[in-house]
């Protein structure tokens, strides 16, 4: 670009050609600077191409500024914008004292539970090495959310290894009931090491009773969860106990601070495939099922968050 002023040879600002009188453009002659914009050109003359940031995001506008929802921003370089970073969507309600969803209220429409005792009962049988390392982070990642709460953690592995001289099932956390330090060294100790046929009827059994066999020790203050995980169809020991003697004790829930007609708060990972071993124990709530399908750590986090979405976090977690 050429000024005419100076006589010098710009690269920046905003510039004219004239069409002759022959249908040639002539020279593109210097007229002014301009406001920048993302174009890969030094609009208004300050020796910086572009280098623009701008908000941007896919939500609905009633939702931006609502709660915990945000525009993201964006940065032009060479004439391109880049991606949209730092963008806060509207996501499912859950008791952390944050406007979640984004409509102006906080923590509503939950079932709320200041304190609550999560077991987690998993299979180590040899089928299950593919998921163990990915149950193990996507479990960590989100039971770190649960440090400095009265939330407490038991982990149940069944069957116990070849050779154990323990029954059905061995509760590794010591005691049953452990804060989450605790919860995840055991955790992240988990091997698939266990011997074969998963009697996951008869865990469940036990985890529900409330002469408590397993020995959890569920504190009467507290809500209780019971999680297990499985690639199995349901068994059991010589007929130790099947889904007609479990759903009872799930529906009419005798642990912890449960009052008549309560629920335990009963979830499987497992196949979709094996939905009619578990149905009546999850109270006819498919949802109450997810598949342990595929293997990956981020998706059983999420999975968890789902599951756990009436259990309190400090504030800001």
């Amino acid at each position: 670009m050429y000024d005419a002023a100076t006589g010098q040879w710009l690269s920046c600002g905003l510039g004219v050609q004239y069409c002759d009188v022959f249908g040639m453009w002539g020279e593109c002659l210097w007229t002014a600077i301009a406001p920048e914009i993302c174009n890969n050109w030094d609009d208004d003359c300050d020796g910086v191409v572009d280098m623009l940031e701008s908000s941007c995001g896919v939500q609905e506008q009633e939702t931006v500024g609502v709660g915990e929802c945000r525009l993201g921003s964006t940065i032009c370089e060479e004439g391109e914008w880049g991606p949209c970073v730092g963008e806060v969507l509207p996501t499912e309600e859950v008791c952390d004292q944050l406007d979640n969803d984004c409509d102006g209220e906080i923590d509503e429409d939950l079932n709320a539970h200041e304190k609550v005792d999560m077991v987690f009962a998993i299979d180590i049988s040899g089928s299950m090495c593919p998921y163990i390392t990915a149950l193990a982070q996507g479990i960590s990642m989100y039971i770190n959310e649960f440090q400095d709460t009265e939330h407490k953690f038991s982990l149940v592995v069944f069957p116990p290894q070849y050779g154990y001289s323990g029954d059905r099932y061995v509760v590794i956390t010591n005691p049953s009931l452990v804060d989450v330090g605790t919860f995840l060294a055991t955790l992240n100790a988990l091997a698939c090491n266990g011997g074969g046929n998963e009697p996951s009827y008869d865990v469940m059994y036990d985890l529900l009773d409330p002469l408590d066999p397993a020995g959890i020790g569920w504190r009467n203050d507290a809500y209780p969860y019971v999680i297990m995980i499985t690639d199995e169809h349901a068994q059991s020991w010589g007929g130790y106990a099947d889904e007609s003697d479990i759903a009872p004790l799930s529906s009419n829930c005798q642990l912890g601070e449960c009052v008549g007609g309560d629920h335990v708060e009963v979830f499987m990972i497992t196949s979709p495939a094996y939905i009619s071993n578990w149905d009546s124990i999850l109270f006819g709530e498919a949802d109450r099922l997810y598949d342990i399908d595929p293997p990956d750590g981020s998706r059983y986090t999420e999975i968890l968050k789902d599951i756990f979405e009436n259990v309190c976090l400090p504030e800001g977690d």
